[in-house]
């Protein structure tokens, strides 16, 4: 009866240890969630990786001063369906990229769509 016992519980304990890593996830609390930007700039680079696809914006202030946006968004599976590709953007590209900006005040987002010539994506 012990050896079972033992047994159920060692089963549990990895069960639980395994379920660790799910914990980890941030969702979009990083983000705010009541307020939206845009910024225009030119496609730097995009990554078609999982677990976040990301697209990284070069954008001119008013001065003239250069800064880059981090754009996060959702997996290439779920993106797939909705249109988007690998393909779906290249550096030069010009873009209007629009979503929920970074609590944190960096420039980074969690992009609701991005505006190509092409058409829109979100």
């Amino acid at each position: 009866m012990k050896v079972k016992e033992i047994g159920l519980s060692m089963f549990a304990l990895v069960c639980l240890l395994a379920a660790i890593p799910a914990f980890g996830h941030h969702g979009s609390a990083e983000y705010e969630t009541e307020q939206v930007v845009t910024v225009e700039g030119v496609v730097k680079q995009f990554e078609w990786t999982n677990p976040h696809t990301w697209l990284y914006v070069t954008v001119a202030n008013d001065k003239g001063e250069i800064a880059e946006w981090a754009g996060e968004a959702g997996a290439p599976g779920m993106l797939a369906r909705r249109g988007w590709t690998s393909h779906s953007f290249k550096p030069g590209d010009k873009v209007k990229m629009s979503g929920r900006p970074a609590k944190n005040g960096s420039k980074q987002m969690l992009i609701s769509k991005v505006q190509t010539d092409g058409g829109v994506l979100q």
